[in-house]
């Protein structure tokens, strides 16, 4: 999948790799500095828990990279089958309208035979035995025109079902969100910083100012504490 943010999923495996040694170098470091149990424990669980969060990100990312590709395998699945349910009822239809249009003509051939044999032996003929054959023409094309008509309606009918078909799939994908790649190594840089802060200040106390002693305090004062002559 192309993320459009082209951030590599090399480079965010590299960032995660790289908060969590750091973290364990910081503690490494700290060990070797010579600090207490209760801080070395601290700073262990801040690497930890840091390492753990990238892991959470990268699991999370991946399963909505899965999510997301399933239902677009899925989604399009579904649409290619409605493609091929479609093309076979145009295939229907267009076998029943040729089979109705040759049945129509059929029908149409025989009673105009019937009415010329008729007419024949009744010795009609002229204008009286065109106007019946007029008559039958008109209803064939009458029958064959709503024959076309029919076919006509059921294949927009189709068309319009693969239209709906088409906007459903592409709702379907476009609601399933997407992973991105920049989400996962914001996400992945916050928690190494977070974690890196918390390590540095562990492994870096600030210095405050000694509290004067209560000695300190006293010989600060003047002697015979009336500070009269």
């Amino acid at each position: 999948m192309c993320d459009p943010t082209g951030i590599s999923e090399t480079a965010v495996v590299g960032s995660a790799l790289a908060s969590t040694t750091g973290a364990g170098a910081a503690a490494g470091t700290a060990a070797a500095g010579g600090m207490s149990a209760s801080s070395l424990i601290g700073i262990g669980g801040t690497a930890l828990s840091t390492g753990l969060g990238v892991l959470g990100s990268l699991g999370r990312n991946a399963q909505q990279a899965y999510t997301y590709d399933a239902t677009a395998r899925n989604a399009n699945i579904a649409l290619a089958n409605s493609y091929n349910t479609t093309q076979a009822k145009d295939n229907q239809e267009a076998d029943k309208t040729a089979t109705q249009s040759f049945d129509i003509v059929r029908a149409m051939a025989e009673a105009k035979g019937t009415a010329t044999a008729a007419a024949g032996e009744a010795g009609v003929g002229g204008v009286s035995f065109a106007n019946v054959l007029s008559s039958l023409e008109m209803k064939e094309g009458m029958a064959r025109g709503s024959n076309d008509e029919n076919y006509t309606t059921s294949i927009q009918q189709n068309q319009d079902e693969t239209l709906a078909n088409q906007s459903k799939a592409k709702a379907i994908i476009n609601s399933t969100p997407q992973p991105s790649n920049l989400g996962l190594f914001t996400d992945i840089a916050a928690q190494s910083v977070k974690g890196g802060l918390k390590i540095y200040e562990a492994t870096n106390p600030s210095p405050t100012a000694p509290k004067p002693s209560a000695a300190d305090a006293g010989a600060s004062l003047p002697i015979g504490g009336g500070g009269g002559p």
